[in-house]
């Protein structure tokens, strides 16, 4: 039993335990087979070798090497860092950038760093300044990753982990930023960088909102190839009214376009033309192919269209009806016109088979339902040419039964109209047909003009007796 101090010039040798109240100093080696302290200082570059249980912190200001196994029931303290053998370790180093601050790195290598000031770590493209005094902390389980970083009311966890029972795998972010609002995750939120997901292939499933930044690629230009299947609402924002918000490009062409005013552009329209303030434009590069096709998709194996417009402006509306259907082709509608049928409200209407109603009422009884243009209004033209087979010119055969003057004035005394010519009645009911009074007129005419033609000779033969008295 030593009460006071004890003093070894060279070297102390216990073949049995050496337990220590108070501490140790050595000069150069404390060789015991356990070693027990409350609290272990080495100055310079000691050794450890053995067993060793230390119920206190442990300072090691230049190096601590321990061969064996090394129980801490305190706070290991390595200001150089703590290496793990084979070049890999961890160390607390100062970045270049004021805006990131102390580093913690982790991996192989690390032990070689700088053992004091900064190191020129890559600058991120944006830094941030830091409030308050950061923290962190991170763990490694059995099933992934997680990071937590606070400061100040700003705090957020990042993992990195798998499902055991169904082996996918998760990159979540938690937190909140003052408090209050939910932290988000970015990925190449404020750098230039190409990002690529999954580009050897599979799919690539999004949650509820998604926000992209700038240039998302998906497939691989070499062969265009890839695809996006979107589940929910999409928003696109655009810093200006002309600014396009989603483009699909056929190669390096255009082949749809959003702009941010809610123009939206089909086909290869470099330069938007008369159609710059149009909502849809389409441009078809061929006169003789489809610019835009309607297709009853009843069948969607075999599709058929019933609207198609050509490059040209062609247009051509199909129809599946039958002639007599009475269904409605092309209508427009007056909302403030009212009425019991279901075409009251139509200005314009084409059917199946052809027949075109203008104006809000139709001809639906009497002589002209077969009409194949109604118009209920007035007409105005400059030209209307009527077609007719068998026009007046047969007043003039030698077989023409002309009725004598005489028979004419008893047909007019009781019918109060020419022959021929249609009643007041008649006109009143079923209207006026153009070709056919049109002839009828002719018809009194040329009937007239063989009626004058005959006055003309009975009045030269009693010229000719006159002149003979």
């Amino acid at each position: 039993d030593v009460a006071g101090n004890a003093r070894v010039q060279n070297n102390l040798i216990v073949g049995g335990g050496v337990i220590i109240t108070d501490k140790v100093h050595a000069a150069i080696t404390v060789t015991a087979s356990t070693l027990r302290a409350d609290s272990l200082m080495l100055n310079s570059t000691k050794g450890i070798y053995g067993t060793t249980n230390i119920n206190g912190d442990v300072f090691a200001n230049n190096k601590l090497t321990v061969s064996g196994n090394a129980v801490f029931g305190g706070v290991l303290t390595a200001n150089q860092g703590l290496g793990l053998g084979n070049n890999n370790g961890l160390k607390i180093i100062t970045s270049s950038n004021p805006g990131i601050g102390n580093i913690l790195a982790i991996g192989t290598g690390v032990a070689a760093l700088p053992s004091g000031g900064a190191i020129n770590d890559p600058a991120p493209c944006v830094v941030s300044s830091i409030i308050g005094s950061p923290s962190s902390w991170m763990y490694n389980t059995s099933q992934g990753y997680y990071n937590k970083v606070s400061s100040g009311t700003n705090s957020a966890y990042y993992s990195q982990y798998i499902n055991p029972g169904t082996g996918n795998s998760y990159i979540d972010v938690s937190g909140s930023i003052n408090g209050s609002t939910p932290a988000a995750l970015y990925i190449n939120q404020n750098c230039t960088a190409s990002t690529y997901i999954n580009q050897s292939g599979g799919n690539v499933y999004a949650g509820d909102n998604v926000y992209l930044n700038s240039n998302v690629t998906i497939g691989t230009t070499a062969s265009y190839t890839g695809s996006v299947k979107v589940y929910g609402q999409q928003t696109f924002y655009g810093a200006n009214s002309n600014q396009s918000v989603c483009r699909v490009l056929n190669a390096a062409s255009p082949a749809f376009n959003i702009i941010a005013n809610g123009n939206v552009k089909i086909g290869n329209i470099q330069t938007p033309g008369n159609s710059s303030d149009a909502m849809l434009s389409i441009g078809q590069s061929s006169k003789t192919n489809l610019a835009l096709s309607l297709v009853d998709n009843t069948n969607p194996m075999a599709p058929v269209p019933f609207f198609n417009v050509l490059g040209d402006g062609t247009t051509t509306i199909y129809t599946n009806y039958a002639t007599n259907s009475g269904k409605s082709l092309v209508a427009v509608k007056n909302n403030n016109i009212t009425g019991t049928q279901a075409w009251s409200s139509n200005v314009f209407e084409v059917q199946a088979d052809g027949k075109t109603f203008i104006g809000g009422q139709r001809q639906n009884a009497g002589n002209h339902t077969n009409a194949m243009l109604n118009i209920y209004g007035k007409t105005v033209s400059t030209e209307v040419v009527v077609t007719q087979q068998n026009w007046a010119d047969y007043v003039f055969a030698n077989n023409y039964p002309l009725k004598s003057l005489n028979d004419v004035e008893q047909y007019i005394k009781e019918h109060k109209h020419l022959p021929n010519v249609p009643s007041q009645e008649e006109i009143q009911n079923e209207g006026l047909n153009l070709g056919e009074i049109n002839k009828v007129q002719m018809e009194k005419i040329e009937e007239l003009t063989l009626y004058i033609i005959a006055l003309k000779k009975e009045l030269d033969e009693l010229k000719k007796e006159v002149r003979k008295k």
